[in-house]
């Protein structure tokens, strides 16, 4: 199968010239009806998504969730913290944080790791 599909590919590709090359890929993407400016190459970047920033709310609970675990020496688990992020619930009994402000396992593990470095930088500087 992987030697009919090589020879296939040789066969194709060995008796084009570079204009042949332009000419047919310019048919291609007409062909498919898609826009002649896409016809240079295979892999155009996406654009970038705007990160979202967390909420006060979202950031004093994971600060809080870490100074617990520091002081301790029980450090949260990120994967738990996420998941008690959906069942929180406030004095009233109300949830703490809706849908949106709902956070990943490696959007906690993120953000425990710059509290982390920022401590970290922080005793450094106070030892000097």
């Amino acid at each position: 199968m992987y030697d009919g599909i090589t020879c296939g590919w040789v066969s194709k590709f060995s008796s084009l010239t570079l204009e042949s090359r332009v000419t047919s890929t310019v048919e291609e993407v007409t062909s498919e009806g898609r826009d002649k400016s896409h016809n240079m190459g295979w892999a155009l970047q996406k654009p970038r998504r705007a990160g979202t920033r967390f909420t006060e709310n979202v950031k004093v609970y994971l600060t809080m969730r870490f100074d617990d675990g520091e002081k301790t020496g029980w450090k949260a688990d990120p994967t738990q913290v996420a998941a008690d992020m959906r069942t929180a619930r406030d004095i009233e009994g109300t949830r703490k944080f809706n849908r949106s402000e709902w956070l990943t396992k490696t959007q906690v593990q993120g953000f425990f790791s710059r509290l982390a470095s920022m401590k970290q930088r922080k005793t450094s500087v106070d030892q000097v």
